[in-house]
């Protein structure tokens, strides 16, 4: 599996009537991955950066850093001071004792990283990070 697959599958869950845009820009790096709006709601935007690892590290205490550039960073911080929300959300394709991929939502002030064993106990399926965005929107 690799990243455009695992946001497949989130996206896919999530219902057509929120807008979903898988953003696939040659021309302005950095822009987030994807973008979420619910035309029914007052609520702010969401705009997610999607990673994707094998697996989860093998030492708790070891530290999953989202592999963001520069752009990635500057693009989120630049949306968040507008007022959007933002999320990455870094999916795993193998974790030992569970089926299917898994991922971690890291909000703004984890975008550095969090430590493995915390990131264990927050792992989510497809449709728990589909709910997840909805209930933002």
């Amino acid at each position: 599996m690799i990243e455009s697959q695992y946001t497949s599958n989130v996206n896919q869950r999530v219902p057509e009537k929120y807008k979903c845009w898988k953003i696939n820009d040659d021309y302005q790096g950095g822009v987030p991955d994807s973008f979420y709006m619910n035309p029914d709601s007052y609520k702010r935007n969401l705009w997610i950066e999607y990673k994707f690892i094998k697996s989860l590290p093998k030492r708790g205490s070891t530290i999953i850093v989202p592999n963001l550039s520069s752009l990635q960073i500057q693009w989120l911080a630049n949306l968040k001071s507008a007022g959007e929300q933002t999320l990455v959300i870094v999916g795993i394709e193998k974790v030992k004792g569970r089926t299917g991929a898994q991922g971690i939502i890291l909000e703004p002030h984890e975008f550095a990283g969090v430590r493995c064993d915390e990131a264990a106990l927050r792992l989510k399926d497809y449709k728990a990070i589909s709910s997840f965005i909805i209930n933002m929107l």
